[in-house]
């Protein structure tokens, strides 16, 4: 049954419009780009990615398309792959919207193979969004994974607070969770976010070929810096502990980048 609402929550999702003549605000366009490295302990090796964003604006109707393109190698296996990603936001009124999200990746052990996924949020007070959601991914080795999220957001002048709860049933694993805090502070020369999450939905873990069960912790920092017309550099750290039943891993990853806005 929540395979067919998923379905039909997407198909509303992207039958949304654009603004009123059907063309991008060029005021409203954001491009990105970005490297990551990320090192993990013991026999698990490396993983390198970089990815290639554009967001555009037209009125109530927001678009984002993703390029990535990574490298992993572990020992002396070593893999590369693609992939590619569009989401659609659309404010259906002042309180109500939707994100719609669809990618596809090569069949390797870096990125999510095939992702849907759908959100629906609503603003009950004037700084604060509830957001819920459900998502379809397909792993490495014709995994599936389906899931559903439930958060908040509580803005205030110059950032935001949050949290959210994913639960996941994916085949051979059975039911794992995760748990996700995030914030945000803007001060006169940029802006500083952090993430910290926690649980057992290891299928997302970056080190993993195949899903297994176990714990994960995450930490991520990262600082946005203003350059000047329009450019900001990105800089961010992220350090991650997993455990399951045949090992302890830890990780730790550098994120930088630049990002263009119009």
């Amino acid at each position: 049954m929540k395979r067919f609402f998923l379905m039909g929550i997407i198909a509303s999702g992207w039958s949304s419009g654009g603004s009123a003549n059907g063309l991008p605000d060029l005021k409203a366009i954001v491009a990105s780009v970005d490297g990551e490295y990320l090192s993990y302990s013991g026999d698990f090796g490396r993983r390198v990615v970089v990815n290639a964003q554009t967001r555009i604006g037209t009125g109530p109707t927001k678009y984002s398309f993703l390029l990535s393109h990574g490298t992993r190698k572990a020992g002396d296996e070593k893999f590369e792959a693609t992939r590619v990603q569009a989401s659609l936001v659309h404010d259906w009124s002042a309180r109500i919207s939707t994100r719609t999200v669809a990618g596809f990746g090569s069949d390797e052990p870096i990125f999510v193979n095939r992702e849907l996924g759908q959100e629906i949020s609503y603003k009950p007070l004037a700084q604060t969004v509830v957001t819920a959601g459900g998502r379809y991914a397909r792993y490495f080795n014709s995994v599936d994974s389906w899931s559903w999220s439930l958060g908040a957001a509580q803005y205030f002048k110059g950032g935001y607070v949050s949290y959210r709860f994913s639960d996941y049933d994916t085949d051979g694993l059975g039911h794992s969770v995760g748990h996700l805090v995030s914030g945000k502070l803007e001060d006169p020369y940029g802006a500083t976010q952090l993430w910290l999450g926690h649980g057992t939905a290891l299928h997302d873990a970056d080190f993993l070929a195949v899903p297994q069960k176990g714990k994960y912790t995450q930490v991520e920092v990262q600082r946005s810096q203003s350059l000047g017309a329009g450019i900001s550099l990105n800089v961010g750290v992220r350090r991650n502990w997993h455990e399951t039943p045949s090992a302890k891993v830890h990780g730790t990853g550098v994120r930088v980048g630049f990002t263009l806005k119009q």
